[in-house]
């Protein structure tokens, strides 16, 4: 077996064809980097925000890119989601899987949290790369690594109760898990509106904090489309299953960021 440290070089050679082309080159360079110079600093899940500093004792890109590397141990099946944010500078952070490959990357946020968010597909050591997204930049920032232990999709005819919400005469189960700073998790308890809109409430009966709704926008684009909007800052983790055609789509919201309202025409390819 290749040397984790070289394996991250080949992988990163060839990362997955969708990422920007700027962003393959960032992350290409800063692995070769840090396979030469740096050693991960050991974090773990559902500690909250962890505060830290870029700057030019950091770790340095090729180009001139600060970035600091976070080792972090995850078990099958969780949803890690990965975040970083800071008001001094625009960054971004990507997710290194136990093989060496680059699984997911952000998108660059500036004042504002960059986050990804994977089921982890084995046990394993991951590892975090927390960059900034110019040369010569440098500032405090928070990083942060939740790992929600979730269920398998039930495919099972659904009925409202709970924390199942049954959308499209039963068609779609909607769930909902979240996690506070302080590491505290729960299920949401779900409350229907209409046979296509729902609610949950996660710390007070009645007091919603996500809204969900479903269309039919086969007739548009062959779709199930998916919308989804809350009113709350605590890591979120939404599922939408098809049970008809057994299939999932999933939305997350980081640690200390307003849910960011989504319309997703694109949800679920489950037409016919």
């Amino acid at each position: 077996m290749l040397p984790r440290t070289l394996t991250m070089i080949i992988a990163a050679a060839a990362l997955a064809a969708g990422l920007p082309a700027a962003a393959q080159d960032d992350v290409r360079s800063q692995f070769a980097e840090a396979a030469a110079t740096c050693a991960p600093q050991l974090y773990a899940c559902n500690l909250g925000d962890r505060p830290a500093v870029i700057d030019t004792n950091d770790c340095q890109s090729a180009n001139g890119r600060a970035f600091d590397l976070y080792s972090f141990g995850a078990r099958a099946g969780e949803m890690i989601t990965v975040s970083l944010g800071s008001q001094r500078f625009g960054g971004y952070v990507a997710l290194v899987n136990p093989q060496g490959r680059i699984v997911e990357i952000s998108e660059v946020a500036a004042g504002d949290k960059a986050f990804v968010s994977l089921e982890a597909p084995e046990n394993g050591v991951y590892d975090i790369i927390a960059s900034t997204s110019a040369p010569g930049v440098q500032g405090d920032y928070n990083v942060s690594v939740a790992c929600l232990a979730v269920d398998a999709p039930d495919y099972a005819p659904c009925t409202t109760g709970g924390e199942d919400l049954c959308l499209g005469d039963g068609r779609f189960r909607v769930e909902t898990w979240w996690q506070t700073a302080d590491g505290e998790t729960g299920r949401g308890t779900s409350g229907a509106i209409s046979d296509d809109t729902g609610y949950f409430w996660f710390f007070r009966e009645g007091t919603a904090e996500v809204m969900v709704k479903t269309l039919d926008g086969c007739s548009v684009n062959g779709h199930k489309w998916v919308f989804t909007a809350g009113m709350t800052d605590v890591h979120t983790a939404v599922r939408v299953t098809d049970t008809q055609a057994q299939s999932s789509v999933w939305y997350f919201n980081p640690h200390r960021t307003p849910f960011r309202a989504v319309q997703d025409t694109s949800a679920l390819a489950t037409c016919g």
